[in-house]
């Protein structure tokens, strides 16, 4: 049953952006032409804390907590919060520990991991739990971080990508597919959520469906056909699960 944890690294562009879902998908009055502005304007490779906390499966009290304390700053950027790929990855890695073990045991197995100079980034290490303590795998085998070892849990790949509950036994959804309709895959546009199927980025969609200046079904067509409106209230809901999760 034990299988190594292997995780890639990357860093996401993504912007989320307040938003009302609209009584109706209306008027277009963004061309296609200035769609090349709007995306290169778009903040690259990072996931703001609501994204984060979404995918990750912790809340935002706990990412603000968590970059205080040092548990995992984000790399990307502190003020504002701004993570990357392999941060989500890693904050999947602590949701799913912390529920079976408390933050204290956590906090003293990164302690010390920081005293034996395991530096790298903590997405990159293979952590496994018997609920009492948490060990990581070296190559020279096993190395208790906190405590006397007992039945030990190895969170695989399929673990840490996979959809689990967290601790307050809410589903944490699989970090890939996190919705009907989106995915995420590191090696597509750095890792930004898109339209299954697609290149197009689901908060590109949310920008060009929103404001005073929104595109109707025509002209979306017209500047991304491979757009039709399920994959448009694929994007809508998304964000609204996004917005719900960190409300």
């Amino acid at each position: 049953m034990f299988a190594f944890l292997s995780m890639g690294s990357g860093r996401l562009p993504t912007k989320m952006r307040k938003f009302k879902l609209p009584v109706a998908l209306t008027v277009v009055k963004i061309r296609p032409s200035q769609l090349f502005e709007l995306e290169r304007r778009r903040p690259v490779l990072s996931y703001d804390s609501k994204l984060a906390s979404f995918l990750s499966g912790a809340t935002r009290s706990q990412l603000d907590g968590w970059a205080k304390s040092g548990v995992l700053r984000p790399e990307i950027s502190s003020r504002p919060r701004r993570y990357s790929f392999r941060d989500v990855v890693a904050l999947r890695t602590i949701a799913k520990l912390r529920s079976k073990v408390s933050l204290q045991k956590i906090r003293a197995a990164l302690a010390t991991l920081h005293d034996q100079e395991f530096n790298e980034h903590l997405s990159t290490y293979r952590f496994a739990t018997d609920g009492e303590s948490v060990k990581l795998w070296t190559d020279e085998g096993w190395l208790d971080l906190v405590s006397n070892p007992g039945q030990w849990e190895l969170y695989t790949f399929e673990d840490i990508y996979g959809e689990f509950p967290n601790w307050k036994n809410r589903i944490v959804p699989p970090l890939l597919r996190p919705h009907e309709g989106i995915e995420i895959d590191p090696q597509k546009m750095h890792g930004t959520p898109v339209l299954t199927g697609t290149r197009v980025p689901f908060d590109l969609v949310i920008d060009l469906c929103s404001g005073d200046e929104a595109m109707d079904m025509e002209e979306l067509k017209d500047a991304y056909p491979s757009l039709d409106r399920d994959a448009i209230e694929h994007a809508l809901d998304f964000e609204s699960a996004v917005k719900e999760w960190s409300a």
